[in-house]
């Protein structure tokens, strides 16, 4: 006879998109920074396919061997921060606005063509009393992240709560490596209150594009903000969606204003589109400007 396995009840969603949002382009300076650290490989291999490789910013303290700064041990509670975040402002200023207690925070690499075989990390949840927060900084509309095998698109800068004790795996089929900035914390008042808000919002906003007559602004956020699948029906609207996303995003903006000639600008545009997860190629640029983007274009570009 099979024992009766009695799982407790689950007090939020699996999946919650946090009204937390941080800047790309920063997210992306730091990440830089750390270009000449190496990534050390994830101590669990059995659980992927290729490269799956972590930067530690915060550990265990005390620790100093590779392994052990990486590793997330579930018991733990005593963390300090590692060489690696000092010289990171932005990262430590995103740490910052999470005020319950942090625990591990990594950077978790999945190279081009590698994959996280499902699985679940048990002790990862609310109701277990560690939540794991997702931020991504790189990603590619190719990555696949699946929990109970529905996926969940995230765009970077985004903040996320997975509860990771369900079963989950990623596969990055794209062309570029996937970094997430990952941040293990301990459950107290105010992260319960976090995700109770999440929670109305996220619910909120499933039922205004179950309806068509959604209460947030659907291309400001760019398309799948919600972490709900949405099909892409022409480059076009992806174009449209980016434009929007950059129109609302002072950073984005400026960053497309440097190119002086309209090639330079065009590659930028499709550069920075494809890094944030949008699907549009040079061809359908150079057509849009000469169409109905000619806003877009005088807007972000200088002449």
């Amino acid at each position: 006879m099979q024992p009766i396995v009695t799982r407790k009840p689950m007090r939020f969603p699996g999946r919650l998109r946090l009204p937390f949002t941080f800047d790309p382009v920063l997210l992306l300076r730091d990440l830089q920074s750390l270009s000449g650290i190496e990534w050390i490989d994830h101590f669990v291999p059995q659980n992927y396919d290729g490269e799956w490789s972590v930067i530690p910013l915060r550990a265990n303290a005390g620790a100093r061997h590779p392994v052990m700064m990486i590793s997330s041990d579930p018991s733990a509670r005593c963390f300090e921060d590692t060489p690696m975040l000092t010289g990171c402002p932005y990262f430590r200023e995103v740490l910052a606005a999470f005020k319950c207690p942090l625990l591990a925070v990594r950077l978790m690499q999945l190279t081009p063509g590698s994959v996280i075989k499902e699985h679940s990390d048990y002790d990862l949840s609310f109701e277990d009393g560690t939540v794991r927060l997702h931020i991504p900084i790189t990603t590619n509309p190719d990555v696949d992240f699946r929990l109970n095998g529905r996926r969940i698109v995230m765009k970077p800068g985004s903040s996320w709560y997975v509860r990771l004790s369900d079963p989950h795996s990623v596969a990055n089929r794209g062309m570029t490596s996937r970094v997430h900035l990952v941040i293990d914390a301990a459950v107290d008042d105010w992260i319960g209150e976090i995700l109770t808000e999440a929670a109305i919002t996220n619910d909120a906003e499933a039922n205004a594009a179950a309806t068509g007559q959604p209460d947030w602004d659907v291309q400001a956020a760019g398309p799948q903000a919600a972490g709900f699948v949405v099909e892409e029906t022409t480059a076009l609207n992806s174009l449209d969606r980016f434009c929007a996303m950059v129109l609302e995003n002072e950073a984005l903006h400026d960053g497309l204003r440097a190119p002086d000639d309209t090639e330079a600008f065009i590659a930028l545009v499709l550069e920075m589109g494809t890094h944030h997860g949008f699907r549009f190629t040079t061809d359908d640029v150079r057509s849009a400007m000469q169409q109905t983007w000619r806003v877009f274009a005088a807007r972000t570009m200088i002449v």
